[in-house]
């Protein structure tokens, strides 16, 4: 459980990525060189409001994500057997859901692959 000094760090970072979109996209494009799926998911809460920003800032961040992702067993970009989030192109969107023992707990259908992004990154890690 965090305590009151974690929370307001928290929140000072949201603003300060706010503020600063492209120091907001350099930190997440640090975490995604570092490999480390822990950072990304300490660090995703303080970037959900700046997300549209960061992602008009850093070219192919899907494609920075999906490769990050690549070997992850909680994540997932194509149709596959196991368990895990998925977040899968399809003619009119992306298709996000969650799979356990072969069946759909979860499904909701974006439009955009950041939206659908967004979603599935918080729902994995967080």
């Amino acid at each position: 459980m965090k305590d009151i000094t974690d929370i307001s760090h928290d929140v000072a970072m949201a603003a300060m990525f706010l503020e600063d979109p492209d120091f907001a996209a350099y930190a997440l494009c640090d975490v995604l060189a570092d490999g480390y799926e822990v950072d990304l998911a300490l660090l995703l809460p303080q970037l959900e409001s700046a997300f549209d920003a960061v992602w008009a800032r850093v070219p192919d961040l899907a494609g920075r994500v999906r490769e990050f992702f690549s070997g992850s067993d909680r994540l997932h970009w194509a149709p596959d057997a196991v368990d895990g989030w998925y977040c899968v192109p399809v003619e009119n969107g992306f298709d996000v859901y969650n799979q356990k023992h072969g069946h759909w707990e979860r499904f909701i259908q974006f439009s955009t692959e950041k939206e659908a992004m967004m979603f599935v990154l918080r729902a994995a890690l967080i």
